[in-house]
């Protein structure tokens, strides 16, 4: 362990496990990142997306996004409790838990992310 200058030994190894923790976060969101990159690309979801929002319940292609929206979730049970797809609006376009849609913070939280967070997926 590296010798953090004017910490005793009880405050290093706090300091220690608080670098380790901020690494493993950094870690799960940049793998988490490149997942949904990698689910952007999904030819069903490009096509779900280009139907009009009320065609979208009768798509043929609704199955295979929630398949998408499932394995987003079976890749990580443990900090992934639900994927879902929203429009730049923050409405649910698609998901596999109500929690989104439940959720009117979320609309607002994706209206702030996207006035401060360029859109680079």
């Amino acid at each position: 362990m590296a010798f953090y200058l004017g910490l005793d030994g009880s405050a290093q190894c706090l300091f220690a496990r608080v670098i380790d923790t901020e690494r493993g976060q950094a870690d799960f969101l940049g793998e988490s990142l490149d997942n949904v990159r990698s689910d952007a690309q999904d030819p069903a979801l490009a096509r779900f997306l280009q139907l009009p929002a009320q065609q979208r319940p009768q798509s043929p292609d609704l199955t295979e996004l929630e398949a998408l929206l499932e394995r987003g979730v079976l890749r990580d049970t443990i900090f992934v409790a639900c994927y879902g797809l929203l429009d730049v609006e923050g409405h649910t376009v698609a998901d596999l838990a109500l929690v989104l849609e439940a959720a009117e913070g979320a609309r607002q939280l994706v209206r702030q992310l996207l006035a401060f967070t360029p859109l680079h997926l």
